[in-house]
């Protein structure tokens, strides 16, 4: 929610009864409930571990480096990253060249 919105919904608030905020704030509570949670970094439970044998079997594939990062579970930056970190080289052989 943006600090305007909130600063709106507090001042709303504040001008209510007691049985009127109470109710609303039971409404609020019930539309959060129901709602999908977000992909944050937060949910993140521990940082990827991804080994070059991983890599280049993913790779191999097809070639597509988004493709293999969706198989692995990451980002295709993230991908990247790996493959920097283990000294693949954009190119490599199965491996189109990008801009890493």
């Amino acid at each position: 929610m943006s600090k305007a919105i909130a600063e709106m919904f507090i001042h709303a608030l504040a001008q209510m009864s007691d049985a009127e905020r109470a109710e609303t704030l039971a409404h609020v509570f019930l539309l959060s409930a129901k709602m999908p949670p977000t992909k944050t970094r937060a949910h993140r439970t521990a940082p990827l571990n991804i080994s070059r044998e991983q890599i280049e079997k993913e790779i191999a594939v097809d070639g597509n480096i988004s493709k293999a990062a969706q198989r692995l579970g990451c980002s295709r930056r993230t991908l990247q990253n790996h493959m920097r970190k283990h000294k693949i080289p954009p190119g490599a052989p199965g491996i189109p060249p990008t801009k890493v």
